[in-house]
């Protein structure tokens, strides 16, 4: 039978269709990850038909008589990085290797191209080494090598996690940790939620095409709507100068209510001018006390880390986190892709 491929509204997919979507997902999610617990189906549901705010999301859907065989998908903003689209190829396992990829990656190419983007984006894991050689034929380049770090919070000693706090809190003298009520915070306190999430454009791009993405306060509590509508809770810490009373660094975990093993660390990051007083190392700690304290049932926190972040790298190590996998980030020129 012949591949069909098919362009789907994601925000209005048919019953069937979002079925289909959320298979292909749990599939592939088993493959890359299968110590992990089965994510229930609602839980895709909501992630697959959230709509990015300030940008497009479109999908494409690879059939062989009515079967979903694979999918792609590009995300556009329409605010920064308006040269480049993120994009994914997903194909099940028994179905690669008979170009399924190449069609979908060009049916994706051709509407970033249409949008008038230049460049596409993508990751690979080396748990699916597929993932990377199919990049490679498609003509992509290796721009950023990453580690997924994880932590067992099994093996997290209380005393060292308080021991931590308070040696990097004596060290950020002149700086307060805040934690963010998002139902409730007032736009003073979003402007610096805000402001520490600007200390994140300092992280390691290696040779991808990124800009610079800058935040105001509409910007920000989009964000957390976004992720909220994914089914996500969202734990967010910031650090602030008593001095000017800007915010200067943060941390951000992202906890799934329906699979409290595994939780994702959403990005830490402090502003140049004021690294340098333990901030950072104070961030991660307050949240891990807190993640054990109020969540006895999470097992794993993953966080990504560029292999070149080694300030980064160095306080997740003296936290305990350790290599779980490696993740590597492609770019390709979309007038180069294969025709």
């Amino acid at each position: 039978m012949p591949i069909t491929i098919e362009e789907l509204p994601l925000a209005k997919l048919a019953a069937a269709e979002l079925n289909d979507a959320v298979g292909l997902l749990r599939r592939l999610d088993q493959e890359r990850v299968p110590e992990d617990p089965i994510t229930p189906d609602e839980v895709y549901a909501r992630q697959i038909t959230a709509s990015p705010p300030d940008g497009r999301l479109f999908f494409w859907a690879a059939r062989e008589g009515g079967a979903l065989l694979g999918g792609a998908y590009l995300q556009l903003s329409d605010r920064e990085n308006l040269q480049l689209g993120f994009c994914g190829v997903l194909v099940r396992p028994e179905a690669r290797r008979r170009g399924i990829g190449r069609q979908l990656l060009r049916h994706t190419a051709d509407r970033a191209a249409a949008e008038g983007r230049t460049l596409l984006a993508g990751q690979t894991s080396d748990r699916v080494p597929s993932g990377a050689a199919f990049a490679a034929a498609m003509g992509a380049t290796a721009g950023l090598e990453m580690h997924t770090n994880q932590l067992d919070l099994r093996k997290v000693k209380p005393s060292e996690v308080a021991r931590w706090i308070e040696e990097s809190r004596a060290k950020a003298a002149g700086y307060r940790l805040v934690w963010i009520d998002w139902e409730n915070a007032d736009d003073a306190t979003i402007a610096q939620v805000a402001q520490s999430y600007e200390a994140i454009n300092d992280m390691p791009k290696g040779e991808i095409a990124l800009e610079a993405e800058h935040w105001d306060v509409r910007k920000t509590r989009e964000r957390h709507t976004f992720f909220a509508t994914m089914g996500f809770e969202v734990w967010t810490a910031i650090a602030t100068h008593d001095e000017t009373g800007t915010g200067v660094g943060f941390t951000e975990i992202n906890l799934t209510p329906q699979v409290p093993e595994i939780v994702q660390q959403q990005g830490t990051a402090v502003a140049p001018a004021h690294r340098g007083h333990a901030i950072g190392l104070w961030l991660k700690a307050a949240m891990l006390e807190r993640l054990v304290r109020e969540r006895p049932r999470a097992r794993f926190i993953r966080t990504g880390n560029a292999k070149v972040n080694e300030a980064m790298l160095r306080i997740n190590t003296e936290l305990g986190f350790r290599p779980a996998w490696s993740t590597t980030f492609w770019q390709a020129e979309i007038a180069k892709l294969p025709k």
